[in-house]
């Protein structure tokens, strides 16, 4: 017990308690400068393209619907910008035309969803998530998306561009959350 002469058993306790208090507090401080793993490290704009990078991943599957085609299709695509990296997708397309072999792209109105993992580098750092996207694209191959990121690094990014031009732009704020320690 803390010797504190002439001090009642309370007053020994609160001047104890008070010690263990600054000790935790300056290891927790130190710990967390010691350990940039802990807390969030990025909050940023991002802003770029991506492309498919090469055909898809695995023989598309389309499934006739009615007069409309539901497409499964998986998808790898390469980012620059803001991110480097690349991301895998795997789609569920609703084509608004018949399955048509080999596809027209562009010639339907298609709705676009997706989920699939991202993997990048931002400020010099490296970066994971899960995504989920979701499209419209117009017949002729407007596009106007959002996907949204979480898992590692999360926010959302506004895709749009013409499916048509091999790329398209996106735009947002990410931020990467890292696990801290309790």
């Amino acid at each position: 017990m803390l010797a504190c002469p002439g001090k009642s058993m309370t007053t020994r306790a609160l001047a104890l308690g008070m010690v263990v208090a600054s000790l935790v507090l300056s290891m927790t401080s130190e710990g967390l400068a010691q350990n940039p793993m802990e807390g969030p490290s990025l909050d940023a704009n991002a802003t770029g393209t991506f492309a498919p990078a090469g055909p898809p991943v695995e023989m598309p599957i389309r499934v006739d619907a009615g007069g409309s085609c539901v497409v499964d299709l998986k998808q790898l695509y390469d980012v620059t910008g803001s991110l480097s990296g690349s991301f895998e997708i795997d789609y569920r397309i609703l084509v608004g035309g018949p399955c048509e072999v080999p596809p027209v792209l562009g010639k339907y109105e298609e709705h676009w969803i997706a989920h699939g993992t991202f993997s990048c580098t931002m400020n010099g750092g490296t970066a994971s998530a899960s995504l989920r996207y979701t499209a419209h694209v117009e017949a002729g191959g407007k596009v106007e998306g959002q996907m949204v990121l979480a898992d590692g690094l999360s926010g959302g990014l506004t895709v749009r561009g013409n499916f048509a031009d091999g790329k398209l732009e996106y735009s947002g704020r990410l931020k990467e959350e890292r696990p801290s320690k309790r």
